[in-house]
């Protein structure tokens, strides 16, 4: 008598499966380059350089939440400026934690087909 349970579920790419793992795949690669895109941008260019200009939603959303545009931050208030910088790096770090969670079950060859059934399904094989 044997304990293990034969393998019969078959991973396709062209299936709804393999589409949802893709999705599942290219959501965490964008979150992985955002979070490494948007701290290195705010280092180097302070509280103003976020990509598209904006922390919150727009221009008149960050002047609203600020009190003063995101622009004149660095000059008017340096210490808010590096608060900005400092939090967005906490945002990014959990940006980062998103976008890994199958990765290093994938790297692994003989767990790759059950890291991706455990990813894009939520439950153990």
């Amino acid at each position: 008598m044997s304990t293990q349970v034969p393998n019969t579920l078959v991973f396709r790419w062209r299936s709804l499966f393999g589409v949802a793992v893709a999705l599942f795949l290219l959501y965490g690669a964008v979150k992985v380059l955002s979070a490494v895109v948007v701290p290195v941008s705010l280092h180097e260019g302070g509280a103003g350089a976020a990509p598209g200009g904006t922390l919150v939603l727009s221009h008149t959303a960050d002047a609203e939440l600020l009190g003063r545009p995101l622009a004149d931050v660095d000059e008017a208030d340096p210490r808010l400026a590096a608060f900005l910088v400092s939090f967005m790096d906490t945002m990014c770090a959990y940006m980062m934690a998103f976008g890994l969670p199958a990765s290093s079950r994938l790297a692994q060859p003989e767990n790759r087909h059950r890291a991706l059934v455990e990813a894009s399904c939520g439950f153990d094989v």
